[in-house]
């Protein structure tokens, strides 16, 4: 079908012939023959057309953070002429070496083009790259055609994972609140003895320590004691991760939930590769709950809701999530970690969440309780005028509350994503 400009050409070319003819005028028609000979070439010179791409391997799971090449091979087979080719990227993604935008000329013969470039994945989510897009035109830009070639390429941006090795290798490592030789409530009894205890509906006969309970015994009331032995396993540990409308400070790229989403992560591999049951509580919008389960398939399950999660929610629904968990605390007393940060403007909420969390352990002096205190004030751009000075105000309004956790017995681990590593400030507070 002939385009815009192929049709001006052919009413150009008639209308100069026809006037030429009427008016007897050589020189109209001998212009007239330059649109049609344009026209002509126009016809016969296809502007470049059956393109195809071929794509190398892209892995479909990348760390955040992260650096890979994708590169198409473009091969065009027929047509003359200009061809732009475009690789679209997700806003997410940055450009760090190469060029996504490549233009080349196709002469009779097939052409091969490589559109190489280094991309890093600066969020961590699903996305999806379309496939690359191209646009033809004719030599004398009489006419153009457009498409895309190639396949879409799916790609799942996880969090960032220590390796318990990099924990191992770091100095500076001082006592925590949950040491390696933590054990479990439950479990399969051990050979250490522990204490012994008065008889429970559902104590196994062989338990019985017949002696002591004779000891014990009178004549009106003889009640069975039994021999108590330490668990087998580790103990179990639930992490509250703080999603609501609360933890939106900083940049799309950079905000107080992404690095959140990060520590929990760190947490989980780190607890679940040394053999902890963990889950995990997460107050959002749409909560959700994952009970404590140990072993790389609990890794697994949890990890793909965490790349997928937004924030949202008000902040007072973490008490309702840890109100989820209030039975398995006061039965088995496991680690709680609650991350989150103080300089957001829920400081209420979370000092009644703490106190609601130590209530379930009871009296204990030093509750296990931990919290990750995600610094918001450093990733927040810092524009001209009086709002220069908001992160010294956050940090005065924020200063009060870790040290009234810490004098009620609360473990505080602060993080300022903007100066150092997870890693290093996981490593201060494991036992070697």
């Amino acid at each position: 079908m002939p385009g815009n400009k192929q049709l001006s050409l052919l009413f150009l070319f008639v209308g100069l012939l026809v006037i030429g003819l009427l008016a007897s005028n050589l020189v109209l028609i001998v212009m007239s023959l330059v649109p049609f000979f344009l026209l002509l070439l126009g016809l016969l010179i296809k502007p470049p057309h059956r393109i195809t791409v071929e794509t190398e391997h892209v892995p479909p799971k990348l760390r955040l953070g992260r650096e890979f090449n994708l590169v198409r091979k473009v091969t065009i087979h027929d047509g003359s002429g200009l061809v732009r080719l475009f690789q679209a990227l997700p806003e997410e993604f940055s450009l760090v070496e190469g060029n996504n935008l490549r233009v080349c000329w196709k002469g009779r013969r097939p052409v091969t083009v490589v559109l190489s470039c280094r991309i890093r994945c600066s969020k961590r989510g699903n996305y999806s790259i379309p496939s690359l897009e191209w646009a033809a035109y004719h030599p004398l830009h009489l006419a153009t055609d457009a498409g895309t070639a190639g396949d879409t390429l799916d790609i799942s941006v996880w969090p960032h994972l220590l390796k318990h090795r990099q924990v191992r290798s770091l100095k500076d490592l001082a006592l925590s609140p949950y040491p390696l030789a933590d054990v479990s409530k439950i479990g399969i009894p051990g050979t250490d003895f522990r204490e012994i205890r008065s008889y429970v509906s559902g104590d196994p006969v062989k338990t019985i320590n017949w002696k002591a309970t004779a000891r014990r015994g009178t004549p009106v009331l003889t009640w069975p004691l039994v021999n108590e032995f330490e668990r087998e396993g580790r103990k179990a540990v639930i992490i509250f991760l703080d999603a609501s409308s609360a933890v939106e400070i900083g940049s799309t790229m950079e905000n107080v939930l992404e690095y959140s989403i990060e520590a929990t992560s760190n947490l989980l591999y780190y607890f679940i590769d040394r053999g902890y049951r963990v889950g995990l509580a997460v107050s959002s919008e749409q909560s959700r709950f994952f009970y404590p389960d140990s072993g790389r398939q609990q890794l697994t399950k949890i990890i793909p809701q965490l790349v997928r999660l937004k924030a949202g929610g008000q902040p007072a629904q973490l008490l309702n999530v840890i109100d989820k968990f209030h039975r398995y605390i006061l039965n088995y007393k496991p680690l709680s970690v609650l991350v989150t940060t103080l300089d957001g403007k829920s400081g209420d909420v979370l000092e009644a969440a703490f106190d609601k969390l130590k209530s379930y352990y009871s009296l204990r002096r030093r509750p296990p309780i931990v919290l990750v205190n995600v610094i918001a004030r450093d990733l927040i751009p810092r524009p001209d005028g009086y709002e220069s000075n908001l992160p010294l105000l956050m940090q005065l309004q924020a200063s009060p509350l870790p040290r009234k956790l810490r004098r009620a017995g609360v473990t505080v681990m602060e993080w300022n994503p903007s100066l150092q590593s997870f890693h290093i400030v996981l490593a201060r507070q494991v036992k070697r």
